[in-house]
């Protein structure tokens, strides 16, 4: 089930049973619930997106009509319009066949999709209480994770036992479709309770410790299945962030903040896409730049970029969650 891992060596991991998680958020024809991952910004037009799991809000590629995405999910009492947050923007497909002795399902890369926010929508992730990905980190084995679910809320009982996976997993109900998910990382629990359930799928898993911003923790995966090895003990499957951000071409909210000042400071359109580009890409350049320069002055420069990198993450929320307040920055 692990393409290109010995049996014999890891017999124990070709032998996992993994479910994915009865979708959640899926577009309006599912009556179903799930989990909203968080925030991300989209590269191909620097908007505010949200990130979860293809067959959470696309089911398995399956609605390319009937995009709406509920919240809450219909499951949980989620009606339309009146409860409409957004839809389907992009995902990236998951190949699948019938779950039936013989070839395995052509390989995909991630399990993933992005929906769009409706304008008169008022995005405030205290409202959704979703994470938003203001830094990323690459998985490592040992690593102590946590997430925060539709079902199981916020579990902090998961440590990363195995990286850079492929596998077999089932899909739809009673695992009739099988498929074959690339860039995945296995999560074991710390103390025999599961660590994901049904309905937790599209979940960012977030490092235990904070990272370079201060008060954030950095976003290591996106859950997309869970189930048991052949012990009985339960795991929890996700995709590497950093292979689902080069799918979808997706990057952290903190690009897309910066961006709209530099946008809203020196006056660029929206329109100017291709010289916009161009725009951007200097002033980002610009950016680190300018923080190195500030620590060469010696111990109040080091003081000044310290309090930027403590401070970045809830200046950005605060000038995100705040018309008025990103007005007056600018």
């Amino acid at each position: 089930c692990i393409a290109g891992w010995p049996p014999n060596r890891f017999r124990i991991h070709c032998q996992i049973q993994a479910r994915a998680r009865r979708s959640k958020h899926r577009a309006e024809a599912s009556i179903s619930a799930g989990t909203l991952g968080g925030w991300v910004c989209d590269e191909t037009d620097d908007t505010t997106v949200l990130l979860t799991n293809n067959h959470v809000i696309s089911n398995l590629d399956t609605m390319p009509a009937l995009r709406r995405v509920v919240q809450p999910g219909r499951l949980d009492g989620g009606i339309l319009p009146a409860d409409v947050i957004g839809s389907l923007k992009r995902h990236i497909q998951v190949n699948t066949v019938p779950n039936v002795p013989g070839p395995p399902a052509p390989v995909s890369a991630v399990d993933a999709a992005i929906s769009t926010i409706e304008e008169d929508f008022t995005y405030d992730v205290r409202v959704l209480d979703v994470p938003v990905a203001f830094e990323v980190q690459a998985p490592a084995v040992e690593m102590n994770v946590q997430k925060v679910g539709r079902t199981t809320e916020l579990t902090t009982n998961g440590s990363i036992s195995t990286i850079n996976l492929t596998l077999d997993i089932g899909y739809g109900p009673g695992s009739t479709l099988k498929g074959r998910i690339q860039n995945s990382f296995l999560i074991r629990s710390t103390d025999g309770n599961p660590f994901s359930d049904k309905g937790d799928s599209g979940s960012f898993v977030l490092n235990q410790v904070p990272g370079e911003l201060e008060g954030t923790f950095p976003v290591v995966g996106l859950l997309y299945a869970d189930g048991f090895d052949n012990t009985g003990s339960p795991i929890t499957v996700a995709n590497d962030i950093n292979a689902v951000f080069g799918a979808l071409n997706l990057t952290t909210t903190c690009t897309c903040i910066a961006r709209a000042i530099i946008r809203a400071i020196f006056g660029v359109r929206s329109a100017e896409v291709r010289e916009m580009r161009r725009f951007l890409s200097i002033k980002e350049r610009q950016i680190p730049m300018f923080r190195s320069r500030l620590i060469q002055p010696g111990r109040f420069g080091r003081v000044i970029e310290e309090q930027i990198t403590r401070e970045a993450a809830r200046v950005g929320k605060n000038i995100g969650d705040d018309e008025e307040a990103f007005g007056l920055l600018v």
